[in-house]
Formats: C-alpha cells, sequence, structure tokens
C-alpha cells in the first residue's frame, strides 16, 4: 500500500495510472489524525459481468461520512505484461459521471457504458478506478485526511461465452474448469518463495484460499482471502511463505472464481 501526500489546500487534476489489483483501496493521507469528520467514500458491486452484447452497467458510490465528498472516476483496460499488471486508459468504455459530489449520506450512480458493446472473440478485462478526491478548504479540526481509492475490476464475456442462466446456479454449484491451468512453486531472487499460475483458458481466473496439500493429506494455510488474478493466457506469481518442506507430490487446493468450494491444483515443475 502507497502512501502519497497532497497538501490540504491542493487538488490534483489527475491522479496517474496505479496497478491497483482486487476491489481494494489504496490510502491517501496527509496532517494529523482526526478522521471523525471526514467523508467515507464506498463502492458497489466490487466486480462486474458483462454479457458479449451488454452495453452497460451500474455503480454506486457512496457517502457514509458527514462531509460531502467528491471524487473522480476512470475506466482503464486491464493487461498483465511480464507477471506485472498493467492499467492503461480505455476509450472503448467509459464512466459517467466521471468527476461527481456526493452529500453526506446519499448515494451517486455511476454508469459503465461500452460505446462500440459489439461482441469480441476473447475475454476484454478493464479496471474501473474511483479516487476520492481531496477538498480545496478542508473541514475544521480535520488534520488527517483519509483519502480512499477503489479499483473495481470488470469483464466482458467472450462471444463464444454461454450467458449466465440463474437457473443453473440455483441447481448445482459452479466448478472452474482447470484443464487449462498449471501452478508451481518457484524460488525467488534474493530468498522466499514465489507461487506461480500459468491460465491458458478463455476466461480470467480470480485466486483465493490457498492451501498446499502434502501427500499424507496434511495442509499449511497460503492465503487466507483473495491471492489475485491471472488473465486469460498469462501468468502471474505472489511471493509466499513456503510450505515446508516442499516435497514430491504436494497439490495446490484454492477457490476459484466463483466455485462454491476449493479444488486441487498438482503442482507442475515448469508451467507452460
Amino acid at each position: 500500500m502507497s502512501l502519497i501526500k497532497y497538501p490540504a489546500y491542493r487538488r490534483p487534476r489527475l491522479y496517474a495510472a496505479a496497478g491497483l489489483i482486487g476491489a481494494m483501496a489504496t490510502w491517501l493521507a496527509f496532517g494529523s489524525l482526526q478522521p471523525a469528520q471526514a467523508a467515507v467514500l464506498q463502492v458497489s458491486p466490487v466486480r462486474l459481468q458483462f454479457e458479449s452484447a451488454q452495453s452497460a452497467q451500474a455503480l454506486q458510490v457512496f457517502n457514509s461520512g458527514q462531509n460531502p465528498l467528491e471524487a473522480q472516476v476512470r475506466v482503464m483496460r486491464w493487461t498483465q505484461e511480464g507477471g506485472a499488471d498493467r492499467l492503461i486508459p480505455a476509450t472503448d468504455v467509459v464512466a459517467s459521471p466521471a468527476i461527481m459530489r456526493v452529500a453526506p449520506g446519499n448515494r451517486q450512480t455511476v454508469r459503465i457504458v461500452r460505446l462500440k458493446p459489439t461482441p469480441a472473440a476473447d475475454e476484454q478485462t478493464y479496471r474501473v478506478l474511483i479516487d476520492e478526491l481531496p477538498q480545496e478548504t478542508p473541514a475544521k479540526g480535520v488534520g488527517l485526511k483519509i483519502l480512499l481509492r477503489y479499483s473495481i475490476p470488470v469483464f466482458i464475456a467472450a462471444s463464444s461465452a454461454k450467458p449466465a442462466d440463474p437457473a443453473d446456479d440455483a441447481q448445482a454449484p459452479h466448478k472452474t474448469d482447470l484443464s487449462r491451468v498449471c501452478a508451481q512453486f518457484t524460488p525467488r531472487r534474493g530468498g522466499g518463495t514465489e507461487l506461480r499460475f500459468s491460465n491458458n483458458s478463455p476466461r480470467a481466473l480470480r485466486i483465493s484460499s490457498v492451501t498446499a496439500v502434502s501427500t499424507d493429506g496434511k495442509q499449511q494455510l497460503i492465503e487466507d482471502g483473495l491471492l489475485g488474478y491471472v488473465l486469460p493466457g498469462k501468468q502471474m506469481g505472489w511471493a509466499i511463505k513456503s510450505p515446508a518442506p516442499l516435497t514430491a507430490g504436494l497439490a495446490l487446493k484454492a477457490r476459484f472464481n466463483d466455485d462454491t468450494d476449493a479444488q486441487a491444483v498438482p503442482l507442475e515443475g515448469t508451467c507452460r
């Protein structure tokens, strides 16, 4: 988490693109702490999924604080290169409104709109960045202002994807196809271990609740919450505490996407 200091009398015109992944907030602070008077930014939902020809969806921006808040909304195309996330401004998906002022206790609807909602052959991935902006005249007695940033993942299904059917969800637990997914433990430069996933499937992979499982059934928790995302055709790795020892036949158990239960993924010597 990065800390960026802005003086209270100055407002940034635009925030630089940041590779913030997951539905998370970055805290930006200045001054001395008296947060009771601050506006509090909240966003719902924390993830958007478009059907291939769907043109728009909505986010709700809430102000649960005691002061008005101003926020900026940007849509970024989300890619992964060299094992790192990359965000660049999107030109085919926009947010309306892009700048807003929300009174205490109120909400603002933000529409995320595809300018040309033509089905694409591959899944498209974006991030909606919602930044709380510093007030030009802070409320009296407020020294430390906590400014929040939300990074909302957006997925647009490929033209070949089957539309979601609520009846199917009610009949059977969802289970992600892992036939084109592999994982491996690799040593990191300078010490430590990296857990790397390779996703050769046509859909992004959300990985959470990760456990290493040995041949005798013993489990070691690696990540209790969200580990991260791997976009289609990409590899991503995360530094972890090494399971001890790294024995032959070790398997990995994790929840993927919206699966009800965890699945086991055999660890490969090399992810291709």
